[in-house]
């Protein structure tokens, strides 16, 4: 049977339409603080309001005109009060060491409306625990225990993941708002990833899709993922190792220290960094640190693509389902999921594994 190579959203199954729903209210958030902080009004909000002065033919167009109105103002009160907050940080650096801005805050706002709307909690980064601090992780860990042991749908998001290339860098392949969702009944969760660029991934039973039109105002259709998981037939391999803060930049240049086949690198990494760099890319290899399980997706999703996954306690390459078990084990466990690493091939994979462990060995030997 041939497999249709290209769906439009209903076409997909409800997780995943859940997954992309939550990840475009985020997306469609830190879209809009992005023109506001610019041009210090929203474009499209003036561009609405100017559509109304026009006169209308019929009732119908009274009514659809109102409705407009009534909902854009919703819009206006409940998803961009924090426009203002987006260089100044609203709360501490949490567990993961990541401080909150104004763009996490909207982000959050806009995907709690959405899962509110499904009837689904949500939990992540900007959850409702992290106000408690040291403690936000064990109570995080309990509340995911009773939803999976009482069989009930949640989902696990970060917002704005890569909040310093959206607010600090404009760097919008850099950055990117990430949806995973458990469904009770089915074995492996869906996720979805839409950088600030407008790609969107999403990750089900069937593989991964990608779409491009990610405007409010247009139904995207998405096209199945076959990628290249061999030579991808660039001379130069790039390897995506995360460099961006300056706790990173050690480990990424012990690494590349330390061998030669590592010469060319995209020091953006986390979910939007690998996804850009090995599904828009051909970067040959990628590193995701040890962190939550929400800052994992892009290895879940390439595993779903067919891509070689390996964490750092084995050789063996992990299937999507191995993937989508560990996180939410780790997750439920109130710990961290350890260093990730992804090649397009075995080999590959080894390569930035080795490369990463002879790095570490290197830095306890001048200890």
């Amino acid at each position: 049977m041939m497999k249709n190579f290209a769906r439009y959203p209903f076409e997909s199954s409800e997780p995943e339409r859940l997954a992309y729903t939550l990840a475009h209210a985020a997306f469609a958030a830190v879209r809009s603080l992005e023109i506001i902080e610019t041009f210090g009004f929203d474009i499209r909000e003036a561009e609405a309001q100017a559509h109304q002065i026009r006169t209308p033919r019929n009732s119908r167009e009274v009514d659809l005109a109102l409705q407009r109105l009534r909902s854009r103002e919703r819009a206006r009160s409940s998803g961009f009060v924090n426009a203002g907050l987006a260089a100044d940080a609203t709360l501490p650096a949490d567990a993961q060491g990541e401080t909150q801005i104004g763009f996490d805050v909207a982000a959050m706002a806009a995907m709690m409306q959405v899962a509110n709307m499904h009837g689904i909690p949500v939990l992540g980064e900007e959850d409702e625990y992290r106000e408690h601090g040291d403690e936000a992780v064990r109570l995080r860990a309990g509340r995911i225990r009773s939803l999976v042991q009482n069989d009930l749908a949640f989902a696990i998001t970060d917002p704005l993941d890569g909040s310093n290339q959206a607010a600090g860098m404009s760097q919008r392949s850099g950055w990117g708002s990430c949806a995973l969702v458990r469904t009770p009944g089915l074995p492996k969760m869906s996720a979805a990833v839409i950088l600030g660029d407008g790609r969107s991934y999403v990750s089900g039973e069937g593989g991964v899709w990608m779409s491009e039109a990610s405007d409010p105002d247009r139904t995207p259709v998405s096209y199945f993922i076959t990628p290249k998981l061999y030579d991808p037939g660039f001379e130069r391999p790039h390897f995506i190792l995360p460099a961006s803060k300056n706790t990173l930049v050690a480990r990424t240049h012990k690494i590349m220290e330390g061998t030669d086949s590592v010469k060319w690198i995209s020091p953006l990494g986390g979910n939007p960094g690998i996804l850009a760099g090995m599904l828009g890319g051909q970067a040959v290899a990628a590193m995701q640190p040890t962190a939550f399980a929400w800052d994992h997706m892009a290895a879940f999703i390439l595993a779903s693509a067919g891509f070689t996954v390996m964490n750092s306690d084995s050789d063996d390459s992990l299937s999507a389902q191995e993937v989508s078990d560990m996180l939410l084990l780790d997750l439920a466990s109130g710990r961290k999921t350890g260093t990730m690493y992804i090649g397009r091939t075995r080999e590959l994979t080894l390569q930035i594994k080795n490369a990463d462990g002879t790095a570490r060995r290197n830095s306890l030997k001048e200890r």
